[in-house]
């Protein structure tokens, strides 16, 4: 257990590792103290490994992962007590869908589990391409909480959809598998925050500035092409270790001394989900859940929050499916008006009718869910209503 009279095995090789990264890089460690940083500066957060539930990051058992975190939290409160420590960002992997749950099973037995939270401060999970299920793994995981009587933070770490028609994306494949377009990416961002703070997500990381090189090999590069430069295999003719398409994740386009994926016609250009992203990062700081409708036959998503430092209701509304729809809100302002706020953050004042506001949802269009491609795995494009709420 961690105290001032204990020691690290040095023979423990994790333990080692973990003790003397958090004790290296904590406010007032070894780094800050040679360089004068000032208190407060340094790591506080640490997450103990990536999507374990995929083997192409772990490729041990469920128990060694629970042995690892384990031994990673005691170490690292060893060496800072205030240390923050992160479970793993989950990828949801279906096949092991209740990993979490699996672990602290392993834990319940265990006599330090209960005295140390389960070997763990935050719980982190990772959400992709479907909106729906940024709600979907946040609810699950304090669901899972509970059946354990814990009550810790949640982190939506990963959330986001790359772009197939911008560089470095297939261009020339409109189908192609969980990517969407720009338009539809600025939409995902909107609403897997609406999801995620409604079912208790406390911080949401979208994924990413720039586009990372993800699963492509380190200086992967090529031209924008439309996909003459592609094998058979979807990789350059040039170089068939590379593929010939990249992830285009970021609020930003890369600069051309990136990692790779470096020629984009506009380099460091900002994206639609750029305006998106600082709209929820707007809007959806400090609420409180309030409601979610899906009315009109469930053809619509309605959600609900309301701000206590301004006294607003904040709803996030969007079509689910693929035809549009006609959204009748009732009023709540005293003086019957309302903004709405659109995705690229144009705003438009509207005033009620017979206590009602009338407000058109475009249509869904993204169908390149792999496992469904008449689903929309993405909503239309959301429309945000602000309005006072004395209620």
């Amino acid at each position: 257990e961690p105290s001032a009279g204990k020691q690290i095995n040095p023979a423990n090789k994790w333990a080692n590792f973990v003790y003397q990264a958090v004790k290296r890089y904590k406010p007032g460690g070894v780094l800050a103290q040679s360089n004068g940083w000032a208190d407060g500066v340094g790591i506080t957060h640490w997450e103990m490994w990536n999507e374990p539930d995929l083997t192409i990051f772990w490729d041990s058992s469920l128990p060694d992962y629970a042995r690892l975190l384990k031994v990673g939290y005691l170490a690292a409160k060893q060496a800072d007590p205030q240390a923050q420590i992160i479970f793993a960002g989950l990828a949801n992997n279906p096949d092991k869908i209740n990993y979490y749950l699996d672990v602290l099973t392993i834990y319940k037995d265990d006599p330090l589990a209960a005295r140390y939270g389960y070997f763990h401060d935050i719980f982190a999970t990772h959400s992709y391409f479907y909106s729906w299920n940024s709600w979907y793994h946040v609810f699950r995981a304090r669901n899972t909480q509970g059946k354990f009587g814990l009550s810790k933070p949640i982190w939506l770490n990963e959330t986001g959809v790359s772009a197939w028609n911008d560089y470095p994306g297939p261009v020339w494949d409109s189908q192609s598998s969980y990517r969407g377009t720009r338009e539809e990416q600025a939409d995902y961002a909107i609403q897997t925050a609406f999801y995620a703070v409604y079912a208790g997500a406390e911080a949401i990381f979208h994924f990413q500035l720039y586009d990372g090189c993800g699963n492509q090999p380190r200086g992967t590069d090529f031209p924008p092409h439309n996909g003459e430069l592609c094998d058979a295999n979807g990789m350059l003719k040039s170089d068939p270790t590379k593929p010939c398409a990249g992830d285009a994740n970021g609020l930003f386009s890369n600069p051309t001394d990136a990692a790779c994926f470096t020629q984009h016609p506009q380099p460091e250009s900002p994206r639609l989900n750029l305006a998106a992203y600082q709209m929820v990062v707007a809007y959806l700081q400090d609420v409180q859940a309030y409601w979610r409708e899906r009315p009109n036959d469930e053809q619509q998503e309605w959600i609900a929050f309301y701000q206590p430092k301004t006294g607003q209701r904040i709803v996030g509304m969007w079509a689910r499916f693929g035809s549009p729809q006609t959204a009748v809100i009732e009023a709540t302002s005293p003086t019957n008006q309302a903004t709405l706020v659109y995705r690229d953050g144009r705003m438009e004042v509207i005033t009620a009718v017979d206590n009602h506001y009338t407000i058109s949802l475009p249509a869904a269009t993204n169908l390149n869910a792999p496992w469904d491609t008449s689903f929309h795995a993405i909503g239309g494009q959301p429309v945000i209503l602000i309005e006072a709420d004395p209620r």
